[in-house]
């Protein structure tokens, strides 16, 4: 029962988290940034690697850092756009 409660109150967070999405502001205690993380611009693009968070933006999104993996070149990437892009493989 115990292990249900936990399972339960994880998914709970879980879906907290993700409802925040774009609502998240320069305000917010803790922001999740998954540095470190290697990701694809979409389900075939080129991979990047997740750097640290930047600045907030006007609309509350945040512009990240990112580092293309073939390259090493450092670029810009809004925050939005990464949560979105699948890990990669």
């Amino acid at each position: 029962m115990l292990l249900n409660n936990a399972d339960s109150a994880c998914r709970h967070r879980a879906s907290e988290i993700l409802s925040l999405g774009s609502k998240m502001t320069s305000s917010d205690a803790k922001l999740y940034v998954p540095t470190g993380e290697i990701k694809t611009f979409g389900p075939l693009g080129p991979k990047y690697e997740v750097g640290q968070p930047l600045r907030p933006l006007d609309d509350g999104d945040w512009m990240i850092e990112i580092v293309l993996v073939e390259t090493g070149e450092t670029a810009e990437y809004r925050l939005r756009h990464l949560v979105e892009d699948p890990n990669a493989f």
